[in-house]
């Protein structure tokens, strides 16, 4: 019987032993126990990745910004330089 656990796919054998997927079609058999701690390490690793990514995203956010400040900036120096072009 398989079950699926959060995102891990389980084959429940018997009241002991379940085959975990470990990926790519191959399935470990684990003891309940075994299984909750690849779980947690899973987890583990899952929030970690997140963290990354939310770090990363916050560093984008902020070098867009910057590039809206500069850019929006330039643009009001070259409205500027092109209005006293165009009097000269």
């Amino acid at each position: 019987m398989f079950m699926k656990i959060g995102n891990l796919e389980v084959m429940v054998m018997c009241c002991f032993c379940v085959k975990v997927l470990l990926g790519d079609g191959y399935y470990a058999e684990r003891t309940a126990k075994q299984t909750v701690e690849i779980l947690t390490r899973r987890g583990k690793a899952l929030d970690s990745q997140v963290e990354s990514l939310m770090a990363n995203m916050k560093d984008l956010k902020a070098e867009a910004s910057f590039f809206d400040v500069t850019a929006s900036e330039a643009a009001v120096g070259f409205a500027e330089f092109h209005y006293f072009f165009y009097e000269a």
